[in-house]
């Protein structure tokens, strides 16, 4: 930015507000501007979560609001990106589903007794909806149970709140350790093949964190997350079927199946404009 105006790092055109461009250098002060030479603005940029937000229309669907990002009396870290050959819409309905916990996550905090999925609460909301959960854990992120002095064997409570089209808040509320987790997902589609999931981590500890503890800490999700991700990286096919009959579902899936049908709904209000 050069004051208020855009400058191309190329050859340093600059553009105003409205994308008229404003100075072109190699013509020199008196040269005649194109009429032509503008770039078409988008509907809408925001700069919001860590990201930059560009809506190139009148957006179907609005910005997911997070109350609770940047609370300071959270411990806040940003993970690494993970760009790649993805489905941004498979990626979100990954993070979705609870039936695969017990199996892709059995070498962290997934357990047996959670192979049956929960009961899961879901409650709709504008282009989005939450759901509430509780399923049996392996409590591998818990120091005071490592050490035996609790019970590996615990359970959390889940509050999943997704947002159309790719953004999801996940809380983790953990009765028996103490504390809460935040986990924000924000898939970005970058071409048909190639996607990038941004994620960020908010912690509530009691007594707070030492740099060892939340190094610890750190490396238990970024493992979780890598069982996803090396998962998600086999697929051949990226697409995420969105009819009912599409897919063979079952009452596990709720969550999901609520999911595509919003999907289907901005499709169909994206066709009608």
């Amino acid at each position: 930015m050069i004051g208020d105006q855009l400058e191309c790092a190329y050859h340093g055109w600059r553009f105003d507000r409205n994308g008229h461009c404003a100075l072109i250098p190699a013509v020199g002060p008196d040269g005649r501007i194109p009429g032509s030479a503008r770039a078409d603005a988008a509907w809408g940029v925001t700069e919001r979560y860590g990201l930059i937000w560009i809506a190139p229309q009148e957006p179907v669907v609005p910005l997911i609001d997070l109350p609770d990002w940047d609370d300071p009396s959270r411990t806040q870290v940003e993970m690494e990106v993970h760009t790649g050959r993805y489905g941004a819409a498979l990626l979100i309905d990954n993070q979705l589903d609870m039936a695969h916990f017990a199996f892709l996550h059995a070498g962290t905090f997934g357990t047996p007794d959670g192979q049956i999925a929960p009961t899961a609460e879901i409650i709709g909301a504008a282009w989005g909806f939450t759901v509430n959960a509780q399923i049996p854990i392996t409590a591998g992120n818990d120091p005071a149970a490592l050490r035996g002095e609790r019970p590996t064997a615990q359970y959390r409570k889940m509050t999943y709140r997704y947002q159309a089209p790719f953004s999801l808040e996940l809380r983790l509320d953990y009765p028996i350790m103490g504390g809460s987790t935040l986990i924000w997902f924000f898939a970005q589609p970058e071409t048909e093949d190639r996607c990038s999931l941004h994620t960020t981590l908010s912690f509530q500890q009691p007594g707070g964190f030492s740099a060892a503890q939340l190094n610890e800490r750190l490396k238990f999700e970024h493992q979780i997350l890598t069982e996803d991700m090396d998962l998600q990286a086999r697929f051949e096919d990226l697409s995420l079927p969105l009819g009912p009959g599409a897919e063979t579902h079952t009452r596990a899936d709720r969550p999901s199946i609520e999911y595509r049908r919003i999907l289907r709904d901005i499709l169909s209000n994206v066709g009608q404009g």
